[in-house]
């Protein structure tokens, strides 16, 4: 019989939110599964993943990352290796196996080959595979890369190439062709060491790639007991999952120009203090701004922690209710090629979402907004409801907060932290107060730039705004609300909102074409194989 007390916990536990959640079992310290309430179809998919004999541990990484039995359907290969490595390969295994089974069970295709990681919507069709690695040459690659054409034309005065500047051409070959295509044959690390001896002539052939085997005067000649060179290596150790960590954004990382003792240093200052001074001079200010951009960039880059806060105090005039269009003259100078993406590639992309929400979404208020999308709205009406679904197919994990407890966001705190909705324009400031203080106060968390939409009915929107810090910007429509609030969080170092990092890695993926970040990484690659196989 169970104690009063025993009893009275039982009742708590059972009125929280219906979603998952992962708790700590703080005596062993192993992972454990705790329902505050279930449905039919979580009990069902947890049942099926029991059946393959797998651990409590990945059952849970699977609730984490949104996982049902309908992406079990789909799901491929490589997104089961991203979420399963070291230590549960005996599992990975035992899902891979028990996923054939069952697949085929309901006429179903089995788990397919590692997936092809595509950074462009959408992809071609009629491009057979091996015309595409043969695009992706080394001179293709390297004339792609800001970086890499700056030490090409470097290259072409000094005729020298530095250690370091060796270093970045090996990881814009390798890494861009493996994020893509995976690793790189013996053939094709001949062709572009043969491309990087043409490109850079001072250079040896060897030092890219020296296979164990060559010819030589017709003859199969050993060169070594191993194969070697800085290709090579790079090809063995570079995996997908470095690049948030290794690779610089797009390879258009901010050169320092100078340092704090220099006379451009010196001028930089002056730049700041005339800026502030001047700030009803708005053509002069965003000249003057542009001219100062690159060493601006440099400073923050060397901010431990960069906050909304810690910006704006450095750099007052982002106040401004122009300010924003500062931040996008930093993002320009910082990644030049990436400017109008939202705008080229949006539409593409919610097209070819919409089956996905369709077949996704479940909750109640997330197919409330699923159905608006049947109505007649107007652009930016049309455009708030495909954001706010993305939260519901790329939902939170279990977040560990500052003081060691777990906390699961429901959709809703998922939406909120994407987009927000107020109902009334003169309860904006307040109600996005009370939300930037619901996070800080109650689960430490920093305030993010943040869109904002008002409008009494999500089919009557009519105003856009970003919050950032104190500052307020308001934008003429949602989409260029929707690039603002990202390219803020992208130039100033800012990270995403945690709720939502999921919708903004696919943002920042798809749209931008960034290397594929940690959050809902798995599921997000579930998606692009579906955007993939409808296109």
């Amino acid at each position: 019989m169970k104690s009063e007390k025993d009893a009275e916990q039982t009742e708590t536990e059972s009125q929280g939110e219906p979603d998952p959640v992962i708790q700590e079992d703080n005596e062993n310290e192993e992972a454990d599964i705790s329902y505050e309430e279930i449905n039919d179809e979580t009990i069902a998919f947890i049942q099926l993943l029991e059946s393959f004999k797998v651990s409590i541990e990945v059952i849970n990484k699977f609730l984490a990352n949104g996982y049902d039995v309908e992406s079990l359907k789909v799901i491929e290969r490589r997104e089961i290796e991203e979420l399963l490595c070291e230590p549960f390969l005996g599992d990975r295994t035992k899902i891979i196996h028990g996923l054939n089974v069952w697949r085929k069970s309901q006429n179903l295709q089995p788990v397919s080959s590692p997936l092809k990681l595509v950074q462009n919507l959408p992809q071609p069709k009629d491009q057979p595979e091996t015309k595409q690695r043969e695009m992706f040459s080394a001179k293709f690659l390297i004339n792609k890369s800001a970086k890499g054409k700056q030490i090409l034309e470097t290259y072409k005065l000094s005729r020298i190439l530095t250690k370091s500047q060796k270093r970045m051409i090996t990881h814009i070959v390798i890494d861009e062709f493996k994020d893509v295509f995976g690793k790189l044959t013996h053939i094709e690390l001949l062709s572009r060491a043969d491309e990087l001896g043409d490109l850079f002539p001072t250079e040896s052939k060897e030092s890219w790639y020296q296979p164990t085997f060559a010819l030589v005067a017709g003859k199969k000649t050993r060169l070594g007991h191993l194969p070697k060179g800085c290709l090579y290596d790079r090809n063995c150790n570079y995996t997908a999952l470095q690049a948030s960590q290794q690779k610089s954004n797009d390879s258009e990382n901010i050169t320092p120009p100078c340092s704090p003792y220099d006379a451009d240093w010196v001028e930089y200052q002056q730049a700041k203090t005339w800026i502030r001074h001047h700030e009803d001079e708005w053509p002069a200010v965003m000249q003057k701004w542009a001219s100062t951009s690159v060493i601006r960039l440099y400073e923050i880059s060397k901010l431990d922690k960069p906050t909304c806060e810690l910006v704006l105090d450095l750099f007052p005039t982002l106040r401004k209710p122009e300010g924003y269009q500062l931040g996008r003259i930093d993002f320009d100078t910082k990644f030049p090629t990436k400017s109008a993406a939202l705008f080229a590639k949006w539409n593409v992309l919610i097209s070819s979402l919409k089956p996905i929400f369709v077949a996704d979404v479940t909750d109640k208020a997330g197919k409330a907004i699923l159905s608006l999308l049947e109505r007649d709205l107007n652009e930016d009406c049309r455009d708030v409801a495909y954001s706010m679904l993305l939260p519901y197919i790329l939902p939170c994990s279990v977040l560990t907060l500052l003081n060691k407890s777990k906390w699961k966001p429901s959709y809703i705190e998922n939406r909120n932290s994407f987009v927000f909705w107020v109902q009334n324009i003169t309860d904006l400031q307040s109600k996005v107060k009370a939300h930037h203080i619901s996070r800080s106060e109650n689960r430490g968390m920093l305030p993010c730039p943040l869109v904002v939409v008002v409008g009494p009915e999500l089919t009557q929107l009519n105003t856009f705004i970003i919050s950032f810090g104190d500052a307020f910007y308001r934008l003429p429509t949602f989409l260029k609300a929707l690039d603002v609030c990202y390219k803020l969080h992208k130039v100033y170092n800012l990270p995403f909102a945690k709720e939502c990092a999921g919708s903004w890695n696919l943002i920042n993926h798809v749209i931008y074409d960034f290397p594929l970040e940690n959050s809902c990484r798995a599921k997000i690659l579930s998606i692009i194989n579906v955007i993939n196989t409808g296109s």
